[in-house]
């Protein structure tokens, strides 16, 4: 009796199983190409911020076409029929600009107020007399006060200053206390009084079950939305902008390590492929306010016009972020990176690294 319950217990199990897979394969099989098409419907987008407003951009899926307009587009510029990338074809740009020397200031002179200055000085000017609001006349050089027989204290001042500026005299202030009316001293005690303890009851005391205190549940519209898992970007691709039949811009989707996760990028080149015309950092996970900060446009629109001739190094041809050069590094890495897949896609459809 018991083996027969055991074989239906393993059979109802492996039925499950089979059918959880068979439901698994096909929502994978249904669900793939639509979050895949989602996912490169937001890279179209961003490339089309990037590259020549106007020309029609596609997803590249062979080689030998991109191959054919780039040979195309740098034919028509003078330029040799294959790219490849060389980090020394292009001068270095150094980081390090020299400080501009200020503009000489001539001198202003104010000639206005030099005139209303000196004929200031030359006006005569009454002389001051801090006795004056005392009913005194200086009339003499000790200052005696014009009426002889009274004394400075009989005008309420007093001599103190060198410049003989009247003071008022200072006057006693009685003290008064309690014997004034008839009272002792009160004595303030400073000890302090005894701690009051305070009895603590418990629902206990009273015959009665602490209660239970129950959390109520979140409605539907409560309750927090769950947040959509991040869809990850891929390692390689290309988008290839053609306007009249002409090659005018290629983005390229690169990726590489930095401080909290992977930076993934885009970087638009023109049709010859010799110059960025901007990037964009599409996602990163690095320190908010710090790394965060290759996503803004302080640093990006360094890259605009910059020869991808160029070594790419932070320091050397790239400023960095303050405090952040790992993620720095990330986005000048994800760049060579890139441009290097770009180069062997272009000769057999293949890519060196990050696919």
């Amino acid at each position: 009796m018991k083996k027969n319950s055991i074989f239906k217990m393993v059979v109802v199990l492996v039925v499950i199983s089979v059918a959880s897979g068979l439901v698994l394969t096909l929502a994978n099989s249904k669900l793939g190409p639509i979050i895949a098409a989602r996912e490169s419907d937001k890279m179209r987008i961003v490339a089309q911020e990037l590259l020549p407003e106007g020309a029609t951009i596609t997803k590249v899926t062979r080689y030998t076409e991109l191959a054919s307009l780039v040979s195309s587009a740098r034919t028509a510029a003078g330029l040799s029929a294959t790219w490849t990338w060389d980090p020394n074809a292009a001068p270095v740009e150094t980081t390090v600009k020299e400080p501009e020397p200020a503009p000489a200031v001539e001198p202003v002179i104010d000639m206005d107020a030099w005139a209303a200055f000196f004929t200031a000085v030359e006006e005569p000017q009454e002389p001051a007399n801090p006795w004056a609001e005392y009913g005194i006349e200086l009339v003499s050089v000790d200052n005696t006060p014009k009426e002889l027989s009274k004394t400075w204290e009989d005008f309420g001042v007093r001599f103190a200053s060198v410049d003989n500026t009247p003071q008022e005299l200072e006057k006693e202030v009685p003290v008064i206390s309690w014997a004034d009316f008839g009272l002792e001293v009160a004595t303030v005690s400073t000890t302090p009084e005894p701690e009051v303890s305070v009895p603590t009851f418990s629902w206990e005391d009273f015959g009665l079950e602490a209660p239970v205190v129950v959390s109520p549940t979140p409605s539907a519209s409560e309750a927090p939305a769950e947040e959509e898992p991040e869809e990850e970007a891929p390692s390689f691709e290309i988008y290839q902008a053609v306007q009249g039949g002409k090659l005018v811009g290629v983005a390229i989707v690169s990726k590489a390590q930095g401080y909290g996760g992977d930076v993934v990028i885009m970087v638009a080149l023109d049709g010859t492929l010799e110059s960025i015309l901007g990037i964009r950092v599409l996602q990163q996970k690095e320190t908010a306010g710090l790394g965060t900060l290759i996503t803004e446009p302080k640093f990006t629109s360094q890259f605009e016009g910059k020869a991808t001739g160029n070594p790419f190094e932070v320091g050397v041809d790239v400023d960095g972020v303050s405090g952040a050069t790992v993620s720095s590094r990330a986005v000048t890495t994800a760049i060579k990176q890139g441009l290097m897949n770009l180069e062997q896609f272009l000769k057999d459809g293949t890519v060196k690294e990050g696919a």
